[in-house]
């Protein structure tokens, strides 16, 4: 059952697509609360942002995350150019091969990995400028 502002945190997460990697996404005073879903771990857990776990990158080259040993989930947001991205560990293409994700710089595009999908992600700017900021969450 979904209540109050977790409705709009649904429609959120449906709105940018993400529902393909994360059944539902959540919130509450606490945190966020993770619900099983597609490529993730069987997790029913409150998550926090794990400290100092921020990357900053510029995927110019075939860029691949540094996963912090307790993260469960990684929040993507890509920022002033589009990128393709591959999680099953083969290597993104630009215009051809990965998954494309479109942003324009007044309107980044976000989008959540969990499990699996962290470690095998790589990606690779579609066009030049691609700025993808990741932030971590984990255990409380």
């Amino acid at each position: 059952m979904v209540k109050g502002s977790q409705k709009f945190d649904t429609f959120v997460v449906a709105l940018l697509g993400l529902t393909m990697l994360v059944g539902s996404w959540t919130s509450s005073a606490w945190g966020q609360t993770l619900h099983e879903g597609a490529n993730c771990p069987s997790i029913n857990l409150k998550l926090a942002p794990i400290p100092s776990s921020v990357q900053n990158l510029t995927p110019t080259v075939v860029t691949t995350l540094t996963v912090p040993q307790k993260a469960l989930v990684a929040q993507i947001e890509v920022d002033a150019a589009p990128i393709r991205y591959t999680t099953d560990g083969t290597t993104p293409v630009a215009t051809t091969t990965g998954m494309l994700v479109f942003n324009t710089a007044s309107a980044p595009a976000f989008f959540i990995l969990c499990g699996q999908s962290m470690t095998t992600f790589k990606m690779l700017q579609e066009s030049a400028g691609a700025k993808v900021s990741v932030l971590y969450y984990g255990m409380p």
